[in-house]
């Protein structure tokens, strides 16, 4: 068997557990910008979390979004939500998460993205880009799971 694929496969009940709440995470992450809450994700981060997003396709692209701590967070999910016109869909999958320790993982998954329209409801059939995102998770002090930095880089569409 694949070394690699030993921690994905053979999980204990508390490696199964923390994966679950990442995974929870990223899942709660979509939710809320799809709802028009997009605010609420910053008490997903940790205090001095992170989210860096590289907007356009190519290698070696400057981040359009480079947030520090929950006061910058704060500024671009406060954003996004004042675009109340913008109506999206997120959809988060083949998510891989392993740990380095019992209170820091490491996860990868892909985001596509679907652009809705009140006046064309076929117009989301296709997806309006596709993400990579790189992030880490932490355990916080009473058990609770954070996302400590989140990196985001498109890889086909627009954003």
């Amino acid at each position: 068997m694949d070394p690699d694929l030993t921690p994905l496969t053979k999980l204990d009940e508390a490696t199964a557990a923390a994966q679950l709440a990442c995974m929870n995470l990223l899942v709660a992450y979509c939710h809320h910008i799809d709802s028009g809450h997009a605010s609420r994700n910053v008490d997903l981060f940790t205090e001095d979390g992170s989210l860096i997003a590289r907007m356009e396709v190519g290698e070696n692209v400057d981040p359009a979004v480079d947030a520090r701590g929950r006061l910058q967070l704060a500024a671009v999910f406060d954003e996004r939500d004042r675009a109340v016109g913008r109506r999206t869909k997120h959809v988060s999958c083949n998510p891989r998460i392993t740990f380095v320790s019992s209170d820091k993982g490491h996860g990868s998954s892909t985001t596509v993205m679907y652009l809705l329209s009140a006046q064309d409801p076929f117009s989301a059939t296709v997806a309006h880009s596709i993400t990579e995102c790189e992030d880490v998770f932490l355990r916080g002090p009473l058990g609770e799971w954070r996302i400590a930095s989140r990196s985001v880089r498109l890889v086909a569409g627009r954003l």
